[in-house]
């Protein structure tokens, strides 16, 4: 049993923890930075720079700046999925409806 009673912070891992609970279980910036990298069995979150580079952003400000292309991202591929539905789909159900 080694007890270490001096001020040096201790590496601790968060690789068994879920990504979702980042917030719950860290207070301070270089924990998140270190949970954002580790969770979910050392896969980490999709962009652990928005915890890890504080430098000149918040985090706040990483999600505000990630969350217009996210969200046109999102929309392109919604359109897409509506293209494929539209040509591929629709046309059967189509032809279904007129036989009935």
């Amino acid at each position: 049993n080694n007890n270490n009673n001096n001020n040096t912070p201790q590496a601790f891992s968060y690789s068994h923890e879920s990504c979702g609970l980042l917030y719950k279980n860290t207070n301070t910036a270089e924990e998140q930075c270190a949970y954002a990298t580790q969770c979910n069995e050392n896969d980490g979150i999709f962009l652990p720079i928005a915890f890890c580079s504080t430098t000149y952003t918040t985090t706040l400000q990483w999600c505000l700046i990630l969350s217009l292309p996210l969200l046109l991202l999102l929309l392109t591929l919604f359109r897409l999925i509506v293209s494929t539905a539209e040509d591929f789909f629709s046309p059967p159900l189509e032809m279904f409806s007129v036989e009935l």
